[in-house]
């Protein structure tokens, strides 16, 4: 495939030498914040509720902004992307003047007037406008914009201009959020890309991510994920968000400043004014958006994933209820049927209707299951590939012009895991065509007793596609909201639960759940249980307030040399972890069904299941008040201790536990063949919920036995929710928890 050459134009906002008498006119009124002009040319923001606050200030004196030149596109196999930026010219020494000062906006103008590089014939010089404003939306917090304008020569190239800025930080200051990142907390020091991808295989894990990397570059790495969010929160409560949807790099290497580099030629960004880190999620959240609460029936219980067909999930169905499970769901993604490809294996119809040969009487089903309501599955893309005696959905979308389009105007054609399962994307930002994917999703999930389904993918779409919103380079990062969006469009229905695990910076807004994604079957922090464990924490933090992990991991091999399935051991760790923690409490077969342990491998593991699916619904009516917490504050869910005891040096770097809420924490087991583990207990009043013993903590660490089936568990003394807990003590008790094979 022929990749465009983009002009990404890297502007450095490093603030730049303002013109005599800017100064001494600040500082400016600009809402209810106050700009104010250092000597050495940098700029300030207070806010007027707490003026000797600083709520952000530019780096490197009066040199806050330059430019770049790029030539280059990222390169897409099978979602992850390869970046192939090379810059040819750098533009600096910005000279800045005040152009119009109003409470409603500083509009400065001016120059980078210093060109060097390889090659900078295209232009010298470029202009440079800023404005710092109320955001339109939202008055309390405050929006820059810097926009590097190109001369007609730069427009007309094969370049693509960029904006980007430098801000304050100091050497002990740690950096936090950037959306679902799984194996990085504190990310001062490392340069964080903010691009939707894949995850990976392996994302560090040797031999696995060699491995991958050598077949098709999927190894991944510790900043590779579906779910990046410009934004951050310092620990210093200074919170910023970019609004671009661009490719951005966040520059945090050097010890005094933040670097922001956005790969368009205006730079967007948003400042949040907040003293604690709650308060910081909450004002931020009104920028993402919030998720509204899951419906009851969601968090009743298991959502217990399966396939094969009717008589298979009928026979599932009575082992579950067998064995005293409770059940919210079941979740059939093979709903459209199988199809054997010769690459992979078998792979699921990419067409969006009911096989009615894999799953006859459907109906009849569905009454059996009942009161469990059934899941599916779907995704943004189409295959290509004609099903005899079906409606072939590509083919329409082709003929009415409603999929993503290559160079050529022609469906751009990608492939997933295999170079023969290929398909075509919907653009989702053509109106027609998202009314006809609504009308998919309506007449062929919801019209078939469907209340809920994995809305996967999102990520696939390459940098020289063509949407009719604009080219890839544009739409890449934004289309996960789009896909958010329309499942939400499709649905327009409360009792209706889908999940997603792509998304960007809006996606909370537009969705009702998210997954973590498809994470290893091993226990570490680069693709495995401690990686769900931190994607969880960090997403709360970045607006992913309800979200869930498959209980047991997902990606299995089994093959010489790379011999990767889940064990019963990390099974009932995992299902430890998502009885607490996750929003819903769902498995998974994995990829390698057959070759993996199950929920039902053993008599013992499946009791060992209801325990904590019973563990999981005691805490259903905790999670309803959290859930309207959330819509009210923007708290996730699950929780740091970082955002209760931002004051505990202990607990704000402490990552391999989690609050539900404030009011109960968990330290889960994370490592194989651990049976007990220290905890630290952050200020107050403690209570272990398998003995009941009571701690009056100050800020100290005990060390708790951890059999299988208890967690080391704790919840505040005195709370509603540990009420709930002990009441439910007797009927976890009827359901003992052991490992019944070694490890």
């Amino acid at each position: 495939r022929t990749q465009p050459i983009m002009i990404l134009a890297s502007a450095l906002l490093i603030f730049a030498c303002l013109c005599d008498g800017v100064s001494s006119a600040s500082p400016y009124s600009v809402g209810e914040f106050d700009i104010t002009v250092s000597d050495a040319g940098g700029l300030s923001a207070t806010h007027r509720a707490n003026p000797e606050r600083v709520v952000w200030a530019t780096a490197r004196g009066s040199q806050f902004l330059s430019a770049t030149l790029y030539s280059g596109l990222p390169s897409e196999i099978e979602g992850m992307f390869r970046l192939n930026f090379t810059p040819f010219c750098q533009y600096a020494d910005l000279r800045l003047r005040v152009m119009s000062a109003s409470s409603a906006a500083l509009v400065f103008g001016g120059l980078l007037a210093r060109a060097t590089g390889t090659n900078c014939s295209l232009a010298s010089q470029l202009n440079i406008s800023l404005t710092l404003s109320p955001c339109q939306d939202q008055n309390e917090h405050l929006c820059v914009a810097a926009t590097a304008s190109p001369s007609p020569t730069v427009q007309q190239s094969q370049f693509t201009l960029a904006v980007s800025v430098f801000a304050g930080s100091t050497t002990d200051e740690r950096i936090h959020g950037f959306g679902v990142q799984y194996s990085v907390w504190d990310f001062k020091g490392r340069h964080v890309p903010i691009l939707v991808s894949e995850q990976g295989v392996g994302r560090g894990l040797e031999p696995v991510t060699s491995r991958m990397n050598a077949i098709n570059s999927g190894g991944g790495s510790w900043n590779t994920t579906y779910f990046p969010v410009p934004h951050y929160t310092t620990s210093t409560c200074l919170s910023f968000s970019l609004e671009n949807s661009e490719y951005s790099l966040f520059d945090l290497s050097a010890p005094t400043e933040i670097g922001v580099e956005v790969y368009s030629s205006t730079w967007r960004g948003r400042i949040f004014v907040c003293t604690t880190p709650l308060q910081c999620i909450s004002t931020y959240t009104l920028f993402s958006g919030r998720m509204p609460p899951l419906p009851s029936w969601a968090i009743g219980g298991a959502i217990i994933g399966y396939q094969g067909g009717t008589d298979a999930v009928k026979a599932m169905a009575a082992r579950v209820a067998a064995a005293g499970v409770p059940v919210a769901g079941y979740w059939l993604q093979d709903w459209t049927g199988i199809r054997n490809d010769p690459g992979f294996g078998q792979r699921l119809w990419w067409n969006w209707e009911l096989d009615t040969t894999h799953y006859p009487d459907w109906p009849g089903l569905c009454a059996s299951l009942a009161p469990a309501r059934v899941l599916t599955y779907i995704n943004p893309h189409l295959a290509d590939t004609p099903r005899p005696g079906h409606r072939f959905l590509f083919g329409e979308a082709a003929a009415a012009g409603y999929l993503v389009l290559n160079s050529s105007g022609k469906p751009y054609i990608l492939s997933s895991a295999s170079p023969t399962f290929t398909f075509g994307t919907v653009d989702l930002t053509n109106a027609a065509a998202r009314a006809w994917y609504a009308s998919v999703i309506r007449d062929n999930m919801l019209a078939i007793q469907t209340h809920g389904w994995m809305a996967d993918f999102g990520e696939y779409v390459p940098f020289d596609a063509m949407l009719q919103a604009g080219p890839g380079t544009q739409q890449h990062n934004r289309f996960p909201v789009e896909w958010a969006a329309i499942n939400r469009e499709a649905t327009n229905a409360t009792d209706t639960v889908y999940f997603l695990r792509a998304g960007f910076t809006q996606s909370p807004r537009h969705a009702t759940l998210f997954w973590l994604g498809d994470q290893l079957v091993t226990w570490d922090q680069y693709d495995g249980l401690a990686s769900a464990l931190l994607g969880l924490l960090t997403g709360g933090l970045s607006g992913v307030a309800m979200t869930h992990s498959d209980i047991g991991g997902y990606t299995m091999f089994n093959v010489v040399s790379l011999h990767y399935v889940r064990t019963a051991a990390l099974l009932l760790r995992w299902m430890e972890l998502s009885a607490v923690t996750d929003a819903i409490f769902r498995t998974h077969l994995g990829n390698l069904p057959n070759a993996s342990w199950q929920i039902d491998s053993s008599a013992a593991t499946l009791t060992c299941f209801a325990r904590m699916a019973t563990l999981h619904t005691l805490l259903a009516s905790y999670r309803r008040d959290l859930m309207t917490e959330h819509v009210s504050t923007g708290a996730p869910l699950a929780r740091a201790l970082w955002l209760h005891y931002a004051n505990d040096t202990t607990a704000s770097s402490t990552t391999d536990q989690v609050l539900l809420g404030s009011d109960v924490l968990l330290a889960p087991i994370l490592f194989p063949s651990q049976t007990a583990r220290d905890v630290y207990l952050p200020a107050g009043p403690w209570v272990h919920l398998w003995t009941q013993q009571r701690f009056s903590s100050t800020g100290q660490t005990v060390s708790v036995e951890a059999p299988y089936g208890e967690p080391p568990l704790f919840f505040r003394e005195g709370s509603s929710v540990g009420a709930q807990l002990l009441s439910g003590l007797p009927a976890l008790e009827k359901l003992p928890c052991h490992l019944d094979v070694e490890l």
